[in-house]
């Protein structure tokens, strides 16, 4: 992000779990919910949930995209999994590994164990304002989860849009 785009971003909170910025029209989640063999994991992640929840409430004019390792299948049914489905489902959320074709459909895989699973997952809101996904699997990884992208369409407002004229022809 450019200089000229920081005062459209917001800093909403940052924790261990949960990081939310407010960039224009949009809130950004990142999240990273308890693993299994976490103490308190149903507790943990119910209250994560519930704060995610409020965000949405309190910021009912922006789109939002939540993306980040969930610890979960949600293409099976568990107790957890239901959980994140209903919420999905009650804030009318889409998965963005179900709009766009993907080339992969894991999101972590560990080599060394000889195992791959779709644990990690980015949704949104606004599915005509969302234009693209993919699952990343780049050359140099350092991580067992690979990188998700998105791409949505935001509203800049005009005061930040700096035109350069040349010869009557302008670009943006």
């Amino acid at each position: 992000m450019t200089r000229e785009f920081a005062s459209l971003a917001l800093n909403i909170i940052s924790n261990e779990r949960l990081t939310v910025v407010k960039f224009s029209n949009w809130l950004l989640f990142n999240v990273y919910m308890p693993c299994s063999g976490t103490v308190n994991r149903q507790l943990l992640y119910n209250d994560i949930l519930q704060e995610i929840q409020a965000l949405i409430s309190a910021y009912l004019t922006c789109n939002y995209v939540i993306s980040g390792d969930f610890n979960v299948s949600l293409d099976c049914r568990s107790p957890l999994g239901d959980v994140v489905n209903c919420f999905l489902n009650n804030n009318n959320l889409s998965r963005c590994d179900v709009l766009f074709h993907v080339s992969t459909k894991f999101t972590y895989v560990s080599e060394s164990l000889n195992f791959a699973s779709l644990i990690n997952y980015t949704v949104t809101s606004s599915t005509e304002s969302t234009v693209a996904f993919n699952i990343l699997d780049l050359d140099v990884n350092l991580s067992d989860h690979l990188p998700l992208m998105v791409v949505c369409l935001c509203k800049v407002p005009t005061t930040h849009i700096k035109t350069k004229c040349e010869n009557s022809n302008c670009s943006f």
